[in-house]
């Protein structure tokens, strides 16, 4: 009985065989695993990091910027400058950049504040005139003047009131750029060691893998530098403009021209 058994299932080997499943199909089984376990990988960072963005986009932005100004900080090294006072002074420099920007803004607009309200007070002048011209009678022309006087009154008060409440809702920014400052410092002073680890434990030859971080971090800061160079070219442009059709704030234009069109290019 066993023998007939075995001469009608066959031995073990064969029998195994038969009810293997073919290749292909083992193929697409590892397959659709491995794609399972990195969609889970992927949510749960995805999830993980949106939980902790408060502390992950401070560190993500300052690691751009200490990808770019990290020339610098070399730079100042060769130079025998102290690493950590290097990333300091770099800081320093954003930090007054940065300032400058706002002070120029700021007191652009708030230097115009007069102008700005003879100008409006002159339109309406100029409005009221046209009115009587078309057949409006002078007192609903000066009914009209008055009620433009009002809002024109409370134009200027009401745009200084919303920079203002725009300046107190952005004061949760203080610890964004707290964060983002304190990990810039660390990134700059200690960006070669961080660098050479990740590359030790890339599971790649540590030459392949410096030349790969190298070509990384040059296509990123040649991003930013044509950035950069396309958002002066635009602030000079309008300023210059600005400044040849006699449209005052031209200096604030051209700066703020040139800080949108480089954080529109960055977005994208």
């Amino acid at each position: 009985m066993p023998a007939n058994r075995s001469s009608i299932f066959g031995a073990g080997g064969e029998r195994d065989s038969l009810l293997a499943p073919p290749r292909w199909l083992r193929d697409l089984g590892t397959s659709s695993w491995l794609f399972v376990g990195i969609a889970l990988v992927t949510v749960a960072t995805v999830w993980l990091l949106s939980l902790t963005q408060t502390i992950v986009m401070p560190v993500l932005a300052a690691c751009v910027i200490a990808a770019v100004a990290s020339p610098v900080v070399a730079w100042m090294t060769r130079h025998r400058v102290n690493r950590g006072l290097a990333a300091v002074l770099v800081l320093l420099g954003f930090v007054v950049l940065g300032v400058g920007v706002v002070v120029m803004v700021t007191g652009g607009i708030l230097s115009q504040t007069d102008e700005l309200r003879r100008q409006l007070g002159s339109g309406v002048d100029e409005l009221a005139k046209g009115l009587q011209n078309l057949g409006v009678s002078s007192t609903e022309a000066q009914s009209a003047k008055q009620t433009v006087d009002g809002a024109v009154s409370d134009a200027v008060p009401a745009m200084l009131n919303g920079v203002v409440q725009g300046i107190g809702a952005l004061s949760s920014v203080v610890f964004f750029l707290s964060l983002t400052a304190l990990s810039l410092v660390f990134l700059l002073k200690d960006g070669p060691s961080i660098r050479r680890w990740g590359e030790r434990h890339t599971a790649l030859p540590v030459p392949v893998a410096h030349a790969i971080t190298g070509r990384m971090l040059q296509s990123l800061r040649g991003y930013f530098v044509g950035v950069t160079a396309v958002a002066a070219f635009n602030g000079i442009v309008v300023g210059l403009g600005a400044l040849v059709i006699g449209v005052p704030l031209a200096g604030t234009m051209a700066i703020v021209n040139s800080t949108v069109t480089g954080l529109t290019a960055r977005k994208r």
